[in-house]
């Protein structure tokens, strides 16, 4: 094997019926992004779906499949092998409707100083782009913050639940949990606020003449056996809150 840079392929020699050939092995890393359509045209099929995402995005792997076809709309899981999440994330590729994002923040910073900015770069990003609705999970935010949300972005409007009230008493070090929702404001006549009684969970019910359903933000993290029972109990309680309702819901879900 001949000595190579980090910005060239390996060549192998190898030996077949005393032939000598050289070839170069190249490694690509790619990810399955799956992403989930709805409000899609009520005649929509998968294999159209498929065939035009197919080819605005130049990947044979794009794989679409029908969740739900409703009375008026259809919903859709797409997934594709991509180098990164962009490229199917891009509202361009998409019909005209409803963008939807989740993203956990690990903490988010609602302060206008230039290191609480540089934090939120990222969430910046997504409003930018003129997602519709963003889910956020593990705010960190106390429920004296919950008020900042509406002023995070221009344009934007926003409700959370929180794990802390700090009139309750003394916080010792950072505030766990929290979760988030935030839309555009144009959609306001739209949208109604959500609250499911408990603090892992938030959403919104959006009804127009022609839609109607829910958009529910759940952090509910698994990570281990040890937390299974409270897994199952949120779950149940989730599933409760479903069966009630009897229209379509869409879970952002971490």
């Amino acid at each position: 094997m001949r000595p190579t840079t980090t910005n060239e392929p390996d060549s192998i020699y190898v030996s077949k019926d005393d032939k000598i050939a050289a070839c170069e092995l190249r490694t690509v890393k790619t990810k399955l992004i799956r992403v989930f359509v709805t409000g899609m045209v009520h005649e929509t099929k998968p294999a159209e779906m498929e065939k035009m995402l197919k080819e605005k995005m130049n990947n044979n792997t794009v794989k679409c499949e029908l969740i739900k076809k409703g009375e008026r709309s259809s919903s859709f899981c797409v997934s594709a092998e991509c180098l990164s999440a962009d490229g199917i994330y891009d509202p361009i590729l998409w019909p005209e409707g409803s963008y939807v994002l989740s993203f956990n923040t690990r903490g988010l910073t609602l302060g206008k100083s230039a290191a609480a900015a540089s934090r939120r770069m990222p969430i910046e990003k997504m409003l930018a782009e003129e997602c519709d609705v963003l889910c956020l999970q593990e705010t960190w935010l106390t429920k004296q913050d919950l008020g900042g949300l509406s002023d995070l972005h221009p344009g934007y409007v926003g409700v959370g639940e929180t794990t802390t009230d700090l009139n309750s008493g003394l916080l010792r070090g950072h505030v766990a949990g929290g979760v988030a929702i935030m839309w555009r404001s144009c959609h306001g006549h739209l949208i109604s606020e959500v609250r499911l009684g408990v603090d892992w969970a938030i959403g919104i019910e959006y009804g127009s003449a022609d839609h109607h359903f829910y958009i529910i933000n759940i952090y509910a993290p698994y990570e281990c056996r040890d937390n299974e029972p409270l897994y199952l109990e949120r779950m149940a309680y989730l599933s409760a809150f479903i069966d009630n309702l009897r229209i379509d819901m869409y879970i952002s879900y971490w």
